[in-house]
């Protein structure tokens, strides 16, 4: 295993993109599970790291705009916009069906809104902040879902 902290910098940004799109329960509140199945991509990719949970939400409360008391994993999510992007467009049908527990995964076109919307079911935060993610990613939410 190499340690993540090692690892190229492109390709430390190109695993945490992966992982919020294999991951989307990293946008929940779970202590105990939210960062058991990061790490377990991690290490099938080769890598490790003891401070997994400091890439997606470490630092606290930010302000984007004029939305105030956003938390971290959010702006972080924002800033990996381009590797969650190519997740969702290149990641192997297998590992989203595995990760996200589903018979089958949907097509690349389809990929990014079936993310936003598990990540909207695991996010418990003011609706507020998802709206942000959301025109961030430029993904038009449905008239009940606002």
């Amino acid at each position: 295993y190499v340690r993540f902290e090692d690892a190229p910098t492109d390709t430390q940004a190109q695993l945490v993109g992966e992982t919020f799109f294999l991951c989307p329960m990293v946008f929940g509140n779970s202590r105990k599970w939210k960062y058991f199945q990061p790490t377990a991509y991690w290490l099938s990719q080769g890598y490790v790291s003891h401070s997994v949970r400091d890439k997606f939400s470490a630092g606290g409360k930010v302000k984007i705009g004029l939305v105030s008391d956003i938390p971290q994993i959010i702006k972080k999510a924002m800033n990996h916009k381009k590797q969650i992007f190519r997740a969702a467009r290149n990641v192997d049908a297998d590992l989203i069906q595995r990760f996200w527990e589903i018979p089958m995964a949907p097509p690349p076109g389809q990929r990014l809104d079936d993310w936003f919307l598990r990540v909207r079911r695991h996010y418990r935060g003011p609706s507020e902040h998802m709206n942000l993610l959301a025109s961030d990613f430029e993904i038009t939410l449905a008239q009940d879902e606002e």
